[in-house]
């Protein structure tokens, strides 16, 4: 089956411009990475992303912040990374600003975002829909707690979630999300997978997919945190952060 995206480019590296903004050095063999990654054991220099997550991750525990490296670890695939660097400048954000409070995010108490006093039930309905029209089943399941996460100093602005779904012009419902960029990838490409060709990963905030009615705990929460919008709008893609394909980069698509 064809696919909608031009093939795999088989430079890795990160643009020009990218590694401008986030100041890295021209030859990334020259920074000192021990304690964030493994180094290659053919002695290969570090990749431009890990520099630029290790320099940052750095930067995290200079100002006092626990660093969780097998989380960050994954921020590493370079679409990812110039997604995320192009769409902060745009908004006129700090790059730091995600990767810290997502950084602070993975290492909470996942059950501390249960909102077990407020259950939330999402009934069958006719506009409770898949992305194909079929309609859902009822749903019930904790409520999520967004002010324990502002008691524990992490912004819901910064906080990146991640969805795998088809690219579409007009609104359709995108209403499951996780925190695990992991989940996400090896959803699309894992063994057996068919998928990769013809989707995208949308890349959105904490805060942003909590504006369709709020959001519930996913059944299916699993490595990261997975939620549900209670809201039964539809999401227009052009409302993420930015989007990308395993087959090739989207640039951001959100006017800032």
């Amino acid at each position: 089956m064809e696919t909608p995206f031009p093939p795999p480019n088989p430079d890795t590296r990160l643009s020009n411009a990218v590694r401008e903004i986030l100041e890295l050095p021209e030859n990334p063999g020259e920074v000192a990475l021990s304690g964030f990654f493994e180094k290659d054991d053919h002695g290969t220099p570090y990749r431009t992303e890990k520099v630029a997550i290790a320099s940052m991750a750095q930067a995290l525990e200079a100002e006092g912040d626990p660093v969780n490296s097998f989380y960050l670890e994954r921020f590493t695939d370079r679409r990812f990374l110039e997604g995320l660097t192009v769409a902060a400048e745009r908004t006129d954000t700090d790059v730091l600003n995600y990767v810290r409070h997502s950084n602070r995010y993975s290492m909470i108490d996942r059950f501390t975002v249960h909102d077990r006093e407020h259950s939330v039930t999402i009934p069958m309905s006719a506009d409770n829909l898949h992305a194909s029209g079929k309609q859902r089943r009822e749903e019930t399941h904790d409520g999520f707690d967004m002010e324990s996460v502002l008691a524990q100093g992490i912004d819901p602005n910064y906080v990146l979630y991640f969805r795998a779904t088809r690219p579409s012009m007009s609104p359709k419902p995108e209403y499951y999300w996780t925190s695990d960029l992991w989940e996400v990838n090896y959803s699309l490409g894992g063994e057996g997978s068919n998928r990769a060709g013809d989707s995208i990963i949308l890349v959105s905030t904490l805060a942003q997919i909590a504006e369709n009615g709020g959001l519930m705990i996913d059944v299916n929460d699993d490595n990261g945190i997975a939620v549900r919008q209670v809201g039964l709008a539809p999401y227009d893609q052009k409302d993420a952060l930015f989007s990308y394909s395993l087959y090739n980069y989207i640039s951001p698509v959100k006017e800032g």
